[in-house]
């Protein structure tokens, strides 16, 4: 799961247990939202878990810059 605030979510247009595409210029992933009280503007989602490797797929690691888009429903 990706987990990200209320407003983040508001901006993307999405909501709680959506689809979200988490990219960068090396690759993506589509994991489920998780709302949570979290910083606006970030997104926390674990590095190795099933179905997701974020360094390997994405470059990206703690503190990266990612994109953040509403994805298949």
């Amino acid at each position: 799961s990706d987990v990200c605030s209320s407003d983040l979510a508001a901006a993307l247009g999405v909501s709680d247990r959506a689809t979200v595409v988490i990219s960068t210029d090396k690759g993506s992933v589509e994991l489920p939202l998780v709302l949570h009280e979290v910083a606006d503007d970030t997104v926390w989602a674990p590095a190795n878990s099933e179905g997701s490797d974020l360094l390997g797929s994405l470059g990206a690691g703690h503190g990266d810059v990612v994109r953040v888009t509403g994805g298949a429903s």
